[in-house]
């Protein structure tokens, strides 16, 4: 009321008042920009270290990680059987430790144990590059090569693992079983007689001996070797199986020494079966008769080319074929054969009661 009674009074204020305004530090533009500048500079250096701590917090946990805290735990997994949880934990630790050689090295005998051959030349492959001079790391990568007959590139591995463990009798049978597959059975030979010389008890080592002694035509030194193995390892099928091949194409045993043998074998087999399968998944009366073939030879192989002559004929009558190879590798044959088969089921890697 007072201004409105005074327009002079009011029109000086008003004069004065935009002078004072722009004095004001409010008003003072770029002292404004400079502190704003300032403000959002401190939030963003208090952001970068939050940011630092979070960061050093989780190199210190990296740092502080160590996966050789828990070989012996995985071991014992896989000692154990417990091969799910084993495999679980070696996944972990390599993810978390690519350079961790040790768990890609179980991870690969894992693999192996369980049939899934490729994987493990994977995780054999790292281990191998991470320890190349762990001589265990180096056999058990050439021997899964020389499982996929690369027995040329498994070679060098497995004399290294040698060369840097001379007493190394796995490595000794590996290697011979290499050079085997190369057909240089003279040197295969060598290589297992070193190999028993280090350990006579090795059952392995006294098979394979009969095996390239048999490859050699010397059946009657082939089948000492093999009673050897016999001796050491009773109950051991493939054994047996080579030792009454030997028999029966050799000319020194009569008929009842071969006859005694085959006897020991059909008895051990029905030990072996602790008890009849009866749980049988099929019709009572079926239309077509199912048979199932179980055998390692559905490949490249004198029984692969022999099945093949017959199976044409044989899927035109009232069976019907089901294929449970125990060899982890195919091939083109092995292809072939598959057209003649209603199913097949792999059964590498598995116990006879898991099979059944």
């Amino acid at each position: 009321i007072t201004f409105a009674q005074n327009p002079a009074t009011l029109a000086a204020l008003r004069a004065g008042l935009r002078e004072r305004v722009a004095r004001s530090p409010l008003f003072d533009a770029q002292r404004f920009a400079k502190n704003l500048y300032q403000a959002f500079l401190s939030m963003w250096q208090q952001a970068q270290s939050l940011a630092s701590d979070v960061l050093n917090d989780s190199c210190r946990q990296a740092a502080d990680f160590s996966p050789e805290a828990h070989s012996a735990e995985l071991v014992n997994l896989f000692n154990q059987g417990q091969y799910a949880e084993c495999e679980a934990l070696a996944r972990q630790l390599t993810q978390r430790a690519p350079n961790y050689g040790f768990g890609w090295n179980v991870l690969g005998v894992l693999y192996k144990q369980l049939g899934r051959i490729e994987e493990a030349l994977v995780a054999m492959e790292q281990a191998a590059v991470l320890l190349p001079e762990d001589a265990e790391v180096l056999n058990n990568y050439g021997a899964t090569l020389q499982n996929l007959h690369r027995s040329q590139a498994a070679e060098p591995y497995l004399r290294r693992a040698i060369a840097l463990k001379p007493d190394y009798v796995e490595a000794y049978n590996n290697l011979a079983a290499t050079l085997h597959e190369l057909d240089r059975y003279s040197e295969a030979e060598a290589c297992l007689h070193q190999a028993i010389a280090l350990r006579p008890s090795y059952p392995e080592a006294w098979y394979n001996l009969g095996n390239t002694l048999k490859q050699q035509g010397r059946l009657e030194e082939a089948e000492q070797s093999l009673l050897q193995a016999l001796a050491l390892r009773p109950n051991w099928p493939s054994a047996y199986t080579m030792l009454l091949f030997c028999l029966n194409y050799g000319q020194h045993q009569d008929a009842r020494t071969r006859l005694s043998h085959a006897r020991q074998y059909g008895d051990l087999l029905t030990r072996m079966a602790e008890r009849p399968y009866k749980d049988w998944r099929c019709d009572a009366v079926p239309k077509r008769l199912r048979v199932g073939l179980a055998s390692p030879d559905l490949r490249t192989h004198p029984v692969g080319y022999f099945l093949e002559s017959v199976l044409a004929d044989l899927g035109h009558t009232g069976i019907e074929l089901v294929a449970y190879p125990t060899f982890p590798h195919e091939d083109a044959l092995t292809q072939r054969l598959k057209a003649h088969f209603v199913g097949w089921h792999s059964l590498v890697g598995l116990s006879d009661e898991e099979a059944a």
